[in-house]
């Protein structure tokens, strides 16, 4: 993984990450309060070292900077402009596209932008309807608790951290998830709740139905925030090999705690779209 760089996109100074690798590109956004260091295991593993892996820290996240107009950055709709005007400026028009939680819904928002998108691939990400059902989507706990506050505790950011791995992990929980929640700005939570709150998103349901490139949607075995029955009921078009992939005994965080298999489906992902760079 590189050394982070910087770049203005929209007037807000935004850092970034790339792999070794010079072969097709990837795409990756991160969930709420973390940044696309939580993509290591990826951007260092053989995936980094064959593909060019891009990742960005979205505003006031990680090593970006504050949010230059807040109430409109910190909103799906907000997010997805950064992405679309990154993917841009970074050359990766036409990568695959790969979003975790929050980075899921932001790929879904700007799914229609992103035109020459080769695909799309989401996990721990629920599609909402507008209005979203909310309490089937996702499953309570302290991740659900905790997304949109603006202050935490050190026991709820290490209760939030805890439940993105399933419950009997083998996989040492890294610190630097920790460290993530606490560099994120509160006012991003709770700024993205209350647009959230106000239906400032587009019906993802209808999004996925529209989207004309293969994604791909994982779901970690015992993902203890997003709701499988949920995920199954969504009608996906063009959803690779016509069911959800299963990570078997990972949590909401399979690119970390089972970051072979993941990083084995993202290959034959790439394979399958015919075009493995």
């Amino acid at each position: 993984m590189k050394p982070f760089r910087r770049i203005d996109i929209l007037e807000q100074e935004i850092a970034y990450y790339e792999s070794e690798g010079t072969g097709k590109t990837l795409f990756f956004i991160h969930s709420n309060s973390t940044s696309a260091l939580m993509f290591k295991p990826q951007f260092e593993g053989t995936l980094g070292e064959k593909y060019r892996l891009v990742g960005i820290d979205l505003p006031g996240h990680g090593k970006s900077a504050p949010a230059t107009t807040p109430e409109e950055t910190y909103s799906l709709p907000g997010y997805a402009a950064i992405v679309i005007e990154a993917a841009r400026m970074l050359k990766a028009e036409d990568a695959i596209f790969v979003g975790w939680s929050l980075g899921g819904h932001i790929l879904i928002e700007a799914s229609d932008r992103l035109h020459n998108a080769k695909g799309f691939m989401i996990f721990g990400t629920p599609p909402l309807g507008n209005p979203p059902q909310m309490e089937k989507a996702f499953i309570s706990g302290p991740s659900m608790e905790n997304i949109f506050k603006p202050t935490l505790t050190n026991k709820e950011i290490r209760n939030w951290v805890v439940s993105q791995f399933s419950p009997k992990t083998d996989v040492e929980i890294p610190s630097c998830f920790e460290e993530a929640i606490r560099q994120t700005k509160g006012e991003a939570r709770i700024l993205l709740g209350k647009s959230l709150q106000n239906l400032r998103f587009k019906d993802e349901l209808k999004a996925i139905e529209n989207i004309n490139v293969p994604i791909a949607i994982l779901h970690g075995e015992k993902d203890s925030c997003v709701s499988l029955e949920y995920l199954r009921e969504i009608n996906t078009p063009l959803l690779w090999r016509n069911e959800i992939q299963i990570v078997s005994d990972a949590g909401h965080s399979p690119h970390w705690e089972k970051s072979e298999v993941f990083n084995t489906l993202i290959e034959e992902f790439i394979k399958d779209l015919g075009d493995n760079g």
